[in-house]
């Protein structure tokens, strides 16, 4: 009977330690799967951004100054004098 009960005992035992291996194993996979899912986002935001040019680009320069060029004047004059004419 001693037997019996020391036999399940290690059973047991093993049981538990397969059952926290187990665990640690699905811990380490949840894991895996959570950094392969972000790596798969960024690598989709990239592919987005490559596709729609959504790189960051410099503000245009505007010739002249704030309040533009002179060429621009230019063009824009005879259109009002011809408009007051």
């Amino acid at each position: 009977m001693e037997r019996l009960r020391e036999h399940l005992a290690s059973i047991g035992t093993e049981r538990e330690r397969e059952r926290q291996q187990l665990i640690q194993q699905i811990e380490d996979l949840r894991r895996r799967l959570d950094q392969l899912e972000q790596e798969r986002r960024d690598k989709d935001r990239q592919l987005t951004a490559l596709l729609t040019d959504q790189r960051e680009r410099a503000a245009p320069a505007i010739e002249g100054g704030a309040f533009g060029s002179g060429r621009t004047r230019a063009r824009t004059q005879p259109l009002h004098r011809k408009l007051s004419s």
